[in-house]
Order: structure tokens, then sequence, then C-alpha cells
């Protein structure tokens, strides 16, 4: 059958209180005309997708908000648009079964070849489902781009602190000089980083942030690293941890590390990391442009 036109999801379901489930999937499609067996197909086959099988004969009062959520995501599905508009559709929806969602959500995107427009505040959701991100601010366009662009590459400091769990550690730092490979300047605790961007106006002795992610950050001892600090609280997360350490009065940093911490509240510790992986931003918050070879790419689909 043709596509037909949009189908919007809101954070807040609209369901018809006295239809049951089934009838509220149903209902859309019979406005459309579709034959009883079309429809009990169509709905079947949506509420098998999202887990609603058993939850078809009742009514929304008795749901949760995220199983009502979830029908509310299933009426888009049932009537097989060729647009979709999301607006936070997981928000109600709990953690465990989000994920699924999620994965489900991406996996009709592909198979239905719609477009699908998709507001969210979490980036966690935005990352793995997006073919590319808008990132808004205030109703600004800060940047345009692929997933992998607006995190390996972004525009300026929102954009860096906005994507990224956690996010990128930014640090107080003073440009010294530079050249045609990179821009050095010094931080708090490091006298020398070369930082392999291009100089877009930045004088010396201008203020500028330096930012690294907490991934691209390495323990190692006190005595061995390019800066130091001492461990305030070490998170563990079970596949990894994350170790919160106090370098200085400006300077708080998290590391991200796999497998379970080795270090301690109170321990001291050093941190080297490698220039290639940071970033530089102007005063006004504007990156400077990393050099092309350490931008990873993204294969479109």
């Amino acid at each position: 059958p043709a596509k037909r036109g949009i189908a919007m999801v809101f954070q807040s379901y609209a369901l018809y209180p006295h239809m049951t489930v089934y009838e509220n999937m149903a209902f859309g499609l019979r406005r459309l005309k579709q034959d009883d067996a079309a429809i009990e197909t169509s709905v079947n086959e949506a509420a098998r997708i999202l887990e609603l099988t058993d939850l078809l004969e009742r009514l929304p009062k008795q749901l949760s908000g995220g199983q009502r959520q979830r029908v509310a995501i299933v009426l888009s599905f049932v009537r097989d648009p060729n647009v979709f508009l999301f607006d936070e559709p997981l928000f109600y929806i709990d953690a465990a079964l989000r994920l699924q969602t999620r994965l489900e959500i991406a996996k009709l995107h592909k198979d239905m070849n719609a477009t699908m427009v998709y507001v969210t505040h979490d980036q966690v959701e935005a990352m793995p489902l997006a073919d590319r991100i808008v990132v808004l601010n205030a109703g600004n366009v800060e940047q345009f781009g692929t997933p992998l662009e607006l995190y390996h590459t972004p525009a300026n400091l929102f954009v860096a602190t906005f994507l990224g769990s956690p996010t990128m550690n930014i640090l107080d730092a003073t440009a010294k000089s530079a050249d045609g490979a990179a821009v050095h300047i010094a931080t708090q605790s490091v006298a020398d980083v070369a930082v392999p961007v291009a100089n877009d106006g930045v004088e010396s002795g201008a203020a500028v942030k330096f930012g690294i992610r907490p991934e691209h950050l390495v323990l190692c001892d006190a005595d061995q690293g390019t800066f130091s600090g001492e461990v305030d609280v070490v998170e563990e997360l079970g596949e990894s941890h994350l170790i919160h350490v106090n370098a200085g009065e400006t300077q708080r940093v998290i590391v991200r590390e796999n497998g379970v911490a080795s270090v301690k509240e109170g321990d001291r510790v050093g941190l080297n990391f490698d220039a290639a992986e940071g970033h530089l931003f102007r005063a006004d918050g504007v990156a400077l442009a990393r050099k092309a070879a350490n931008i990873p790419t993204q294969a479109m689909a």
C-alpha cells in the first residue's frame, strides 16, 4: 500500500480512554478503510515488536505510563507513514525497555525506509539513532552533522560538553605560540602542550580552553604523569569506572577506564594524554579546527 503521510508521537501520550489498546491501534487504520484482516495483521505485528501482545484487551487506565507510551509509538507504526515526528517518545519508558524500544525504532527506520525527525534531550538516544544530528541551544543551531562528527569535532564548547557521558574535561589554558603543526598552550599544571589544531585568531597570551575526553586520559604513577592529582571519588559502573581527580584549584577532571578501579579515594595519581586527542577553544567558545588525521569517519547507510 502507498505510504500514508506523517505520523507524530509526543512525550505525552494521546490515547482514547474508552478504547482498548487494540481498538486504539486499529482506529486509524479503520479510518483509512483497511479491511479487518489487514488491520489485525498490522496491529498484532506492531504489538509483538514492542511487547504489547498481552495488553491488547486492556484500557489505557489499566496501563503504566511506559506501557501507554509504547502504545502511542505503535500507533504511528501501524499507519506505515513516510515521515515520523518524535518528541521525546521514550520519556516515560523504564530504563530496561528504553534500550529495546530504541533498537526497535532504529530497525524500523531502516526497514521502512522512512524519514524520522526525533527530538530528544538525551544524547544516549541521539547518538545511536541518528544519521544526522542538529544540536540546538536557545533556538539556535550550534552544529549539524553525523554523530561521530559532532563527538570528535565539536564546533564549540556547548556541543563539546553536551555530547559525551561523562562530559568532556575542560581546562583553563593560555596560548603561548603557534606553528604550522600545532598551537602551544600552558595549563595550570602543564607548561607546554602542543595541540594539533589550526590557529584561527589566537594570539600569544590569549585565554583559551583545552578539552580532553575522559576516555583519553590515562592514569599512571604520580611521578610519571604529565600532571598529577588526588582521587576524590571512584564511581564503579561494572564494566567500567569513573575516577574523579582533583588536579588543582581549577583542574578537576574525570577519567574513564574499563574493568575494576585499581585506585581509591585519597590516592595520588598521575595523568597522561595524547595531545592529538585534545580540543582547543577560543575565549568565545569557538573550536579551533582539529587536524584531519585525528578525526574518525562514520560510514553512512
